[in-house]
């Protein structure tokens, strides 16, 4: 919800192939209700160790993002990743039918 605010703000004129009924209000609500909802499920003291290993997990997941995989994509977008599988597809010899 904040990338759709964030592109929302910085980006108005890309276009879109979808329209957020909501707009941005209903983006920041549903990130205002996300993070209640995150906060709740500390009140039960039975959830705690659930959550918080939940949390480790996702954060340790975006600093190996942030920190490694970003600087190591084999391709930007899927169709980079489809040019260079039609890239490497020419350059393999053709099959010879069996004798």
């Amino acid at each position: 919800m904040l990338s759709y605010i964030k592109l929302k703000v910085d980006r108005p004129e890309l276009q879109r192939p979808y329209k957020s009924p909501l707009g941005i209000w209903g983006a920041g609500i549903g990130a205002g209700l996300a993070i209640v909802a995150f906060f709740a499920c500390f009140s039960d003291p039975a959830y705690r160790p659930g959550v918080w290993g939940v949390t480790v997990f996702l954060v340790a997941a975006v600093f190996y993002f942030w920190f490694y995989s970003r600087r190591n994509l084999v391709a930007q977008a899927p169709e980079e990743e489809e040019a260079l599988l039609a890239r490497v597809h020419d350059e393999l010899p053709p099959l010879q039918p069996p004798a």
